[in-house]
């Protein structure tokens, strides 16, 4: 069954009325408020705690300690703010910096597949094993039609490879884009992920289910499931690294070089993995330091004379 290209335009247009809407009811609050939610739409996981641990939790701890004891003292207690506002933001959003950071430098430095999970690398590989006789001007794109066949037919979308081809064929023009025009990139592959979503509800009948999850079996009988927009980094990912290896080292027998390159990238995810938990574990064993910034307590300023100058626990 094949979505009618109204269908598109229609989701398209409801949801520019619904936000037009709202910027005109209220422009100044609407526009923050639409600006926040991107933002954290974009950022995944992270954004979204950090919304709400630095909303929730660091900015009205850090403004109740710099009123602390001012109705006693008379002044504004910057002493306990700062202490509070560093402990608090230090430790809050550490715990996704830190791996963002090593993350980036492990791409750099082994290659993007490190980014790729376990399972994703496994079925992956096989996907690019069954297009490997390509030549490598014509593999990624072999690759991902491939690929989108592939998670098509496991999301439970029939006659999928007409369509699969149609988003090969997207996804390496909108790549060819990317570094020109970054905002059509991410329009064109925001596009994408409706269409995806579309072909989804198409051939499903359960309407409660979130439409832009993929299905991707990576084994017999064993499954990974990731959003569309995850899906999309995870092939990209893999099939830069190992487009680019395969160009580089020209092998006779690409399968074998292949099997041997998966095993590698899945081990350097596994440590990979391992030393970002080590460093965060290490950061956090150092954060009760930051409680002792000042000699004395700054949270006890204005208070009785025997409790001032009273050392922290």
């Amino acid at each position: 069954m094949k979505v009618q290209p109204n269908y598109t335009r229609q989701y398209t247009e409801v949801s520019q009325n619904r936000h037009n809407k709202s910027r005109k009811q209220n422009p100044a609050f609407g526009n923050f408020i639409v600006a926040t939610m991107d933002a954290v739409e974009r950022g995944g996981l992270f954004a979204s705690f950090a919304a709400q641990d630095i909303l929730g939790s660091c900015v009205p701890r850090t403004g109740t300690a710099f009123y602390r004891n001012k109705d006693i003292t008379g002044k504004w207690n910057y002493a306990e703010a700062s202490e509070v506002s560093i402990r608090e933001f230090v430790s809050s959003i550490t715990m996704f910096l830190i791996p963002m950071v090593m993350m980036a430098g492990i791409k750099k430095a082994v290659g993007k597949a490190c980014d790729v999970p376990v399972n994703f690398i496994k079925g992956l590989g096989e996907s690019m094993k069954a297009v490997a006789g390509k030549d490598t001007n014509e593999l990624k794109k072999s690759f991902y039609n491939n690929t989108f066949a592939k998670m098509f037919k496991d999301s439970g979308i029939k006659d999928g490879k007409e369509k699969a081809s149609e988003f090969a064929q997207k996804l390496v023009d909108l790549e060819a884009v990317k570094k020109t025009d970054k905002k059509a990139y991410k329009e064109g592959l925001g596009k994408l992920a409706d269409e995806f979503a579309l072909l989804r509800k198409s051939n499903s009948t359960n309407h409660a289910e979130n439409y832009f999850t993929t299905t991707f079996n990576y084994a017999e009988n064993k499954s990974a499931n990731t959003s569309f927009s995850r899906f999309i980094k995870h092939i990209q990912n893999y099939a830069q690294d190992a487009v680019s290896h395969i160009e580089k080292r020209k092998p006779k027998n690409v399968g074998e070089f292949l099997d041997k390159f998966n095993t590698k990238r899945i081990g350097a995810r596994f440590l990979s993995n391992t030393a970002m938990a080590a460093a965060v574990i290490g950061f956090y064993m150092y954060i009760p330091k930051l409680y002792t910034l000042h000699k004395t307590n700054p949270a006890l300023a204005g208070l009785e004379p025997e409790t001032k100058g009273a050392q922290k626990a």
